[in-house]
């Protein structure tokens, strides 16, 4: 029986199941699996959503990529096996619904993983001069302990600092954020993140563009489109 859900691990916590269900008013799933069990559970023909640590792992056991997903080098988003991302169209609508501007910013990328490869893929898209944060040394990345020698004035983190259960954990002290035009931090949970909350600039939390990456995911698996009222109303529900 083809399925319909979000495959990652873990993922007691996550809201998908709302979401997926407001937008499209079918049964979704959390279907927490092991790495191992990849290659079986995706030659089945299913709608699903990738999440940590799954969405570069896939990509050896879809039968297509869309183009994007292809340049990205990441899936959030499985219909017919074909693997798409709309992490990044979801991270763009963030930016446009909140006048963001990434044209000639330096912005700072918290993480290298597939969530990071979207969103750099749109600020480089934008206009941006993007620069990876990592905690561990990689081609192309700087130290956190390094950001006090870069000019910066945006911040995405997508990393899973601050995400409950460890709420405390937060990205804020290696910040300067009186040169900071805006952040956006892409976890959904807890609603505001010791980040949002420390931060001094215009920000973003990971709730929004949750649902909005949901919504461009939904209007693959349905074919039908999901208007801006109904993101606002999923937004207010939540």
């Amino acid at each position: 029986m083809a399925k319909f859900g979000l495959i990652g691990h873990p993922l007691s916590h996550s809201k998908s199941p709302f979401i997926h269900h407001f937008f499209l008013g079918k049964e979704y799933s959390l279907l927490d699996i092991q790495e191992h069990e990849l290659k079986s559970f995706l030659a089945e023909d299913q709608d699903l959503n990738v999440t940590i640590p799954y969405k570069e792992k896939v990509i050896p056991f879809l039968k297509n990529l869309s183009p994007e997903a292809r340049e990205i080098g990441a899936v959030n988003t499985i219909h017919h096996r074909v693997g798409y991302n709309t992490d990044a169209s979801g991270f763009a609508d963030c930016l446009k619904a909140h006048g963001f501007k990434a044209k000639d910013k330096n912005a700072l990328v918290f993480g290298t993983g597939g969530a990071s490869k979207a969103i750099s893929y749109i600020l480089r898209q934008e206009g941006a001069n993007v620069q990876l944060v990592s905690r561990y040394k990689k081609e192309n990345t700087i130290l956190y302990d390094e950001i006090g020698k870069v000019n910066y004035q945006a911040v995405v983190n997508c990393t899973p600092l601050g995400m409950y259960p460890n709420m405390n954990e937060s990205i804020a002290k290696y910040l300067d954020f009186s040169r900071m035009e805006w952040l956006v931090d892409i976890v959904a949970n807890p609603l505001r993140t010791k980040l949002l909350q420390e931060a001094g600039c215009p920000s973003i939390g990971g709730l929004e563009m949750l649902v909005r990456q949901a919504a461009k995911a939904d209007e693959i698996f349905s074919g039908k489109m999901i208007s801006e009222e109904e993101i606002q109303a999923c937004l207010r529900a939540l």
